[in-house]
């Protein structure tokens, strides 16, 4: 399954929506409370998908680039 750009581009826009919503909690709620550590999990969740979606792009890639025929030089 290859991610678009699209995709990675969403993932990156929750991932800095859900950080600045998990700092903004913890100021009011302080960082142990039950809903920065819910929103900070999601972030968690958010930034371990962005990390396999790039990892199977770059697999893609790389397979597509062994496939290339070599050049004489």
């Amino acid at each position: 399954m290859q991610t678009s750009y699209r995709n990675l581009e969403h993932l990156v826009q929750m991932i800095n929506q859900h950080r600045n919503l998990m700092l903004e909690t913890a100021k009011v709620y302080g960082m142990g409370s039950e809903k920065t550590l819910n929103i900070s999990q999601e972030l968690d969740e958010l930034i371990l998908a962005y990390q396999k979606a790039t990892a199977a792009q770059s697999k893609t890639n790389s397979v597509d680039e062994e496939k290339l025929p070599l050049s004489s030089a």
